[in-house]
């Protein structure tokens, strides 16, 4: 008949578990720490790259806004000469609202037709393409731009192509005759210059 084993016997017994168990904390306690401390340097760079990003998208937005209007009031100087936007980014998406005479800033398809829409979009794609692309390509690629503009509309648009990118590369692609001829009738480009692809 074995004798009981003794208390101290017990907790000698022990110590190897208590060990193995305690090694297991300060490992984890070690990897604990040293996640915290690279969560910590991440969230720093994470932050550093939002604002560097916030800071240079404003810098975008300030620059184009001013020559965004100059374009759109040129083009509709009949009826908004007056034409006041605001632009506005959340994060990485970009909104814009826009006046509508005098009555108040809204989304550019709340209020305005699809001919002033699109007249928007070229003017905003031309302040874009002119600040960022123009000084180290000077080329402008248009693709029927503006299908729902009215032809009142497109001679102005000829006319700020012919006064704001005199000097630069245009290319333009479209299947509507009638905006080859206006272009070419305006100068904007040259006949001889032209090519036409037939089914």
């Amino acid at each position: 008949m074995n004798a009981e084993e003794s208390v101290e016997m017990k907790a000698f017994r022990q110590l190897p578990i208590i060990k193995e168990a305690y090694l297991k904390y300060v490992i984890s306690k070690e990897q604990k720490e040293s996640a915290e401390k690279k969560a910590n340097y991440y969230d720093i760079l994470y932050q550093t790259f939002i604002k560097s990003r916030d800071d240079v998208l404003e810098d975008v937005y300030k620059s184009i806004e001013n020559r965004f209007i100059e374009f759109y009031s040129f083009m509709h100087d009949e009826d908004e000469a007056n034409f006041k936007t605001e632009f506005k980014h959340n994060k990485s998406s970009f909104e814009i609202d826009v006046d509508f005479y005098g009555r108040g800033m809204n989304p550019p398809h709340s209020l305005h037709s699809e001919g002033h829409q699109d007249s928007m979009g070229v003017c905003l794609f031309l302040a874009l393409n002119e600040q960022l692309s123009i000084p180290f390509l000077n080329l402008i690629v248009l693709d029927d731009v503006i299908m729902s503009v009215d032809s009142q509309h497109r001679q102005k648009f000829c006319k700020l192509l012919n006064k704001y990118f005199k000097e630069t590369q245009l290319v333009i692609t479209t299947h509507d005759q009638v905006w080859a001829n206006q272009i070419s009738q305006n100068g904007v480009t040259i006949r001889k210059n032209s090519i036409k692809f037939i089914d």
